[in-house]
């Protein structure tokens, strides 16, 4: 559990039977009570993306966790992507609704052969795409060797882009409860959780509309598109 004492996440203890956070103020320590941090999914209408701002290359790991309970029929359903042309510098997730499985884009190929029979739609799907490896769910369904290649177009969530423009026919619906990325030396350089309009756990500044929380840079990530997120609360 975490709290937020003035604009930091602090640690919590148990005193008398009650949860207390703790913070250091003028070297006193001073106890509030803890408020849990709600935590939510954002949820794609095919018309709303994201702009992670972190290139397309091959030697970033990606986590997240997703669901697509509704796709959009009659192609790929994008959950994060970027490639500089269509065979080129591709990094990204889509969902093949025709076939139930979730698919992979690498460097020049879009690994989507083998069924991914572990990769439910209508539940959360735990992703870890590293450079060598796909794991779903802590089990490894695709290993591939590492290739070099870097884009300056950047990986989007809920939609792909291909070179500077996105490429609508593969939007989706898809249901994100986070998204991050590590570099080369497992640091994470973006957290990415969604928040609910107008909220304040993170930040005393509310959240302009459904959208994403960078922990890393402090800022709100919005929608790009023409549409608009919605959100519901994970219990």
């Amino acid at each position: 559990m975490q709290t937020i004492f003035n604009g930091s996440k602090k640690k919590h203890l148990i005193y008398n039977g009650k949860e207390y956070s703790s913070a250091i103020y003028n070297g006193k320590q001073f106890f509030e009570k803890e408020t849990p941090i709600k935590n939510y999914c954002l949820i794609g209408d095919g018309f709303s993306w994201i702009d992670t701002e972190i290139p397309a290359t091959g030697d970033i790991t990606i986590k997240t966790s997703v669901s697509v309970p509704n796709p959009l029929a009659g192609g790929a359903n994008a959950i994060y992507g970027g490639r500089a042309t269509s065979t080129t510098s591709m990094r990204g997730m889509y969902f093949d609704p025709a076939n139930i499985r979730g698919s992979f884009w690498y460097d020049t190929t879009a690994i989507s052969a083998q069924p991914y029979t572990s990769f439910n739609p209508d539940i959360m799907n735990i992703i870890e795409d590293t450079p060598t490896e796909v794991k779903i769910d802590g089990k490894t369904r695709i290993t591939r060797t590492q290739a070099t290649f870097s884009s300056a177009t950047t990986i989007q969530l809920f939609a792909l882009k291909n070179g500077n423009a996105i490429h609508t026919p593969f939007m989706s619906k898809a249901v994100i409860e986070y998204w991050q990325a590590y570099d080369t030396s497992n640091n994470l350089i973006r957290d990415l959780i969604p928040v609910p309009k107008d909220d304040t756990q993170y930040s005393t500044t509310p959240a302009p509309s459904n959208c994403m929380w960078d922990t890393i840079t402090k800022t709100y990530f919005e929608n790009k598109g023409t549409g608009s997120f919605d959100i519901e609360e994970i219990l």
